[in-house]
This record gives C-alpha cells, structure tokens and sequence, in this order.
C-alpha cells in the first residue's frame, strides 16, 4: 500500500500563551508531519515571523521526548540538507529524503507500531512574546504514513543541548551518551571556528569552519550558515557512516566505546553554546 498522506485531525489547545496538544494513532509507520500556521496578522508567516509564534515543539514517544526544538532549529537542520523552507509551512521529516536510497530514506521512519502512545505538543508564545498579534492563530497540518511494521526501532533523536564551553580557545565536550550512534550535531554559535572530535584513542573529525562548509557542498550540503558550525559524520547519506558508540571486543561481542569527546575552539567565549544533537536508538 502506498503512503498515505492525510489531514491531522484532534488538535486542541491551539492559542496564544497557550499548548496545543494532538495524539497520533499507533500502529503506524509515519515519515512525515507537514503543519501549516498562520494568524490574522500573518496569514502566511515568514520563516522569523514563526520563530516568534511558536516557543518550542515536542514530541512524545510513550510520554518520553524524542523530538524537542524551535522553529529556528528546525530551519537550520532543513537549511542543512537543502530541503525545502515554505513560508508558513513547518516540514518534519522522520524519513530521510536527502538519503541515496529509497531503503536509506525510510530507515528512520518513526515505528509508532512499537509505541502505546504518540503525542505532539506546541507551545505558542504570547502576543508580548511574538511582537505581534496572535489573534486568529490557526495550526494544522498533513500526516505521511503507511502501515509497513520494520524489523528495528531506530530513529533519529533531537536533543537540545548547551555544552558548558564558555571560554575563548580550545574546550572539551564529554558530556554527551555513548549510547546509540550520532548522525549530526549542529553548534548554534558564530564563535566556533574548528571542530575536533575523538572516539577512544580514534580522532575521526578535525575541520575548520571553512573546510567544513568546502566538505558538506562536496555531497551537496549547506554547512555555510555564519551562525551555525554543522557536524555531519554521514555526509555521504548513507545510515552506516554515522558515529556508533560501540565496538567489537569479541567476534559477534559490542561493548560502549571508551570515550566520546568533542574539542570545540571558540573565537571569543561567553555563554554556553547551544546545540542540537541528532542521536539515532531505539525509539520510546
């Protein structure tokens, strides 16, 4: 059967200062969430005229987060891999549409057949907040999914994070699971200027930003945004070239990896840095 791509339909709570909250049905395989939003003000918003309405959006896998950004952290994530942005039209992709393959691509779907519960919740800002008027706020949106059951749980988790690195120079993450594997981890800073990451006794990524930006347009990626320094460990969209977390020991026997650790130089220092992590385990 193919995709089906249907209106989402149960979203309550829609309002300025306000969460708005849907449940998804289970026992469904979904690639996608498409949500349109709009106020009377902004019938059709801009990109940062979103930013301002929409606080944060969650979503939920057996009560658990495994999806928690903004609407700035969506854009950098879809600028990253040159996916559409549509004014007011907010794309979520579970399925990867930048992956080599049609099997590639649907690796990631979001297995809801696994779960008890799929909840979505949005947190819209006040008017105060927004500088605008919600009044007239409207949120709805299109589901993709069909009803293959996969034989893993995987999916790509976004993690909010803000590595405590608050000085100028050379800074050391260690702080991040060694649990899983990791696909990106977008730094939402303009201060950060090289990059280094070690695995065990292994350093597997040393760029500067520059060279960084030259690596991701090689296979057709957008690493050039000023404010943003995008780790990528599967550059080449395939799943397998992301950074696991585990290592043989024995034939046939993983165990965690030693240590997981990130060197980040930083132009002038001050504040922790923001980031989204993209770790891909096992969903709920």
């Amino acid at each position: 059967m193919p995709r089906q791509d249907l209106e989402i339909t149960g979203i309550n709570g829609i309002g300025a200062g306000s969460i708005a909250t849907v449940d998804f049905t289970v026992g469904r395989r979904y690639h996608g969430l498409l949500f349109r939003v709009g106020c009377t003000a902004h019938p059709t918003p801009t990109w940062a005229q979103m930013h301002a309405m929409i606080r944060k959006i969650t979503l939920l896998a057996n009560s658990r987060p495994v999806r928690e950004f903004t609407v700035a952290e969506l854009e950098e994530v879809l600028r990253f891999n040159k996916s559409p942005r549509p004014n007011g039209r907010l794309p979520l992709h579970f399925s990867e549409p930048w992956r080599v393959t049609r099997a590639e691509e649907e690796f990631y779907a979001l297995k809801a057949d696994r779960l008890s519960t799929l909840q979505l919740k949005v947190e819209f800002a006040t008017d105060a907040q927004a500088g605008f008027s919600l009044a007239g706020l409207t949120f709805s949106g299109i589901q993709s999914f069909d009803f293959v059951r996969a034989d893993h749980g995987s999916f790509v988790h976004w993690l909010r994070v803000s590595p405590p690195l608050t000085s100028a120079g050379a800074g050391y993450w260690k702080d991040l699971d060694r649990v899983g594997a990791y696909s990106r981890i977008h730094i939402l800073s303009s201060d950060v200027n090289r990059v280094k990451v070690k695995v065990g006794s292994d350093e597997i990524f040393d760029k500067t930003k520059s060279d960084n930006e030259l690596l991701a347009a090689a296979y057709d990626f957008d690493a050039s945004n000023a404010n943003t320094f995008n780790i990528a460990f599967d550059y080449t969209g395939y799943n397998s070239d992301s950074l696991v977390m585990t290592k043989e020991v024995a034939p046939g026997v993983f165990a965690p990896v030693d240590s997981f650790e990130i060197e980040v130089t930083r132009q002038a220092g001050g504040g922790n840095l923001p980031a989204l992590v993209e770790q891909i385990k096992t969903l709920g």
